[in-house]
């Protein structure tokens, strides 16, 4: 409503947009159930609206069929989601969550663990503990990237190595040389490309660009997700 009534400031999409879900949030209907496309859903994304993002449910359950029984239980949880007011199928997510058992194994140690998990009949290897997949679910959820940055130096020489979080698919080769710093981006003058999976096939960076594993792109190149990106700046 405040936004609304700020006259020119808000204008074009973003009104046409927020009017829509505030009939829409009158009625009862969360933002995210009203069909807005991608460009509708962008005019408004300064508004942070909750009913607009996406949800994953947690289904608590006991250490058996998190275990044993997890295919069943899964299928089960399935139906449940498509009992839920306004659960969105394609968009919403679901995970399996035993508390009683993660908060048993965070007092063990490792080799406890191990025998713990093989007396319920499963590796630790094989299972998907919650506080290792959920924030993974959390950030494609949100549709975000994890970004490491640093000097291009092995990591025994440097201490500036730093981790940005950041819209998957939304940040150009300039854009992400600014995160590093200002004067590397209004130095940019390419930028050195390769996938992590190509990469690591090579004994060295040197190895794979001789092999021919790295590419050059310019400044409106949009970082894909497992891109190794080396700046070239003056």
């Amino acid at each position: 409503e405040r936004r609304l009534g700020r006259g020119a400031s808000c204008a074009g999409m973003e009104r046409e947009v927020l009017m829509k879900v505030r009939e829409g949030l009158e009625e009862g209907l969360p933002a995210r159930s009203m069909g807005l496309t991608n460009e509708e859903e962008k005019s408004i994304r300064s508004m942070g609206l909750l009913t607009l993002k996406p949800v994953i449910y947690a289904f608590n359950v006991d250490e058996v069929d998190f275990t044993m029984n997890r295919s069943e239980a899964l299928e089960q949880i399935t139906g449940y989601m498509r009992q839920i007011q306004y659960c969105d199928l394609g968009k919403d997510q679901c995970v399996l969550v035993s508390a009683k058992l993660e908060s048993e194994l965070a007092e063990l140690s490792l080799v406890e663990r191990g025998e713990y998990l093989r007396d319920l009949g499963v590796e630790f290897d094989d299972i998907e503990l919650c506080h290792c997949t959920l924030p993974l679910l959390i950030k494609d959820q949100l549709g975000l990237s994890l970004v490491y940055t640093g000097p291009g130096v092995p990591a025994e020489r440097t201490q500036t190595t730093k981790m940005h979080v950041l819209r998957s698919n939304e940040i150009s080769a300039l854009d992400f040389a600014g995160k590093l710093h200002k004067e590397i981006r209004d130095g940019f003058m390419f930028a050195e490309v390769t996938n992590c999976f190509d990469l690591v096939q090579f004994e060295s960076y040197g190895e794979a660009k001789d092999a021919g594993n790295v590419r050059m792109e310019g400044k409106e190149y949009v970082i894909r997700d497992g891109d190794v990106v080396f700046i070239k700046w003056k």
